[in-house]
């Protein structure tokens, strides 16, 4: 029950910080793209920029997708504990 405890503020954030990912996913994939775009001199042909947009959008989805199951995992394993120790008394 104290590690719940201890670690409660990181539990939330990494449920807080996965769901912010994945809302902002599109918008960062955007700009990652356009940050490569500037990097390689400006010019780049539409279908393969829209390839590399497209995978800047997927790795923000996934990576906003693995902090947030990870978050909600531990936020209901953490849940259930303490129910269960309210239920032990």
């Amino acid at each position: 029950m104290e590690i719940i405890k201890k670690y409660g503020i990181l539990i939330l954030s990494l449920t807080i910080a996965g769901y912010f990912k994945l809302k902002t996913s599109v918008s960062g994939g955007v700009e990652g793209a356009n940050n490569y775009l500037a990097t390689t001199g400006g010019t780049m042909d539409s279908a393969q920029f829209n390839m590399i947009q497209q995978g800047y959008i997927a790795t923000n989805i996934v990576i906003g997708g693995a902090l947030l199951v990870i978050g909600l995992g531990f936020l209901c394993f953490s849940v259930y504990h303490i129910l269960k120790e309210i239920r032990a008394d």
